[in-house]
């Protein structure tokens, strides 16, 4: 079996750490190579196309305010406790890659930290009938995980699945310094391609820790990561933010110039203020009810219902 760990750059992480004990390894090569023949242009267009490479990278940004953590599993006194979260999928569908994200404890020694992420596990996939399922990737600790605040993204040979579970034979201690031991993840990411097909699926757990709306079982697989999804490169926009009362009813519409058919609506929050603390609440300017219709005709008649969402509170 083939594994491979990897740092995604899609999502925020110390990825330029990573890039640079790549480059010392390619330096100490190239030095050695260069002592043997003499050049060392090889060695300066590496270095060229690396540091081009760590100016795409985008810098670590955690989250601040309130928001949901992920799931948490009942609590241990040793680490050779298995627990296991699972993700079920509508059908069967093509797998290719699994990113765990930690969930993170902010030490006040050792900064940010991941925490209850399991130091050994596997991944296991099957159909719905195959209660066991097929081995995709299984890591331990001498793979040395930990520590770490980055997301693991695993690369997978295409598999079909109906359902993926994170199973974990050797998990970490949490955050307290209580000598207990737990399996946490903020967030389960299953791509079949580009798409995340874990993204609001059921889920399936061997225990249940500490309950609560922030710790939900379903937190695990609902998109919110610890992490802003900030790009390495452009400017900061201005978001359009209406100056009306609460309660009030607004309208806007978006005439597309000719008929497309829709799966898929993204609403991006307004840019929060980067003082420390923040003085605007995380979800500022998104509304509490929204209604989403669709038309054939720019004059909107006989609209079709899209979409009709309820947030009742900050977690949503």
């Amino acid at each position: 079996m083939i594994k491979q760990a990897k740092m995604i750059s899609s999502l925020p992480h110390p990825r330029p750490f990573f890039t640079i004990a790549v480059l010392c390894t390619i330096f100490g090569f190239h030095t050695l190579a260069s002592a043997r023949d003499g050049s060392i242009e090889d060695l300066k267009t590496q270095l060229s196309q690396i540091d081009s490479e760590l100016k795409t990278l985008a810098e670590t940004s955690m989250r601040s305010g309130i928001g949901t953590v992920g799931y948490r599993s009942a609590l241990h006194d040793t680490p050779n406790h298995p627990e296991w979260v699972q993700v079920n999928f509508e059908s069967e569908v093509m797998i290719d890659q699994v990113v765990l994200v930690p969930t993170i404890w902010r030490d006040h020694q050792k900064g940010f930290q991941a925490d209850g992420f399991p130091v050994a596990f596997r991944i296991l996939a099957g159909a719905p009938s195959d209660t066991n399922g097929t081995v995709l990737a299984s890591f331990d600790a001498s793979d040395q995980l930990l520590p770490r605040v980055a997301p693991l993204s695993i690369d997978l040979p295409p598999a079909p699945a109906s359902w993926l579970r994170i199973h974990a034979s050797l998990l970490s201690p949490r955050g307290w310094s209580d000598g207990k031991y737990l399996l946490q993840l903020a967030e389960i990411l299953v791509f079949s391609g580009e798409e995340n097909i874990a993204l609001h699926r059921p889920v399936q757990m061997s225990s249940r820790g500490q309950l609560g709306r922030p710790r939900d079982a379903r937190t695990v697989v609902d998109g919110f990561t610890p992490y802003l999804m900030n790009a390495a490169t452009g400017r900061q926009s201005v978001p359009f933010i209406s100056n009306g009362q609460p309660r009030e009813t607004y309208a806007i519409t978006i005439d597309l110039g000719a008929p497309y058919p829709i799966n898929r609506i993204h609403l991006h929050t307004p840019e929060l203020s980067d003082t420390i603390p923040q003085a605007t609440v995380p979800g500022y300017g998104i509304p509490r009810h929204l209604e989403i219709e669709g038309a054939l005709e720019p004059s909107v008649q006989d609209p079709t219902p899209i979409l009709n969402l309820h947030l009742y509170d900050v977690f949503d």
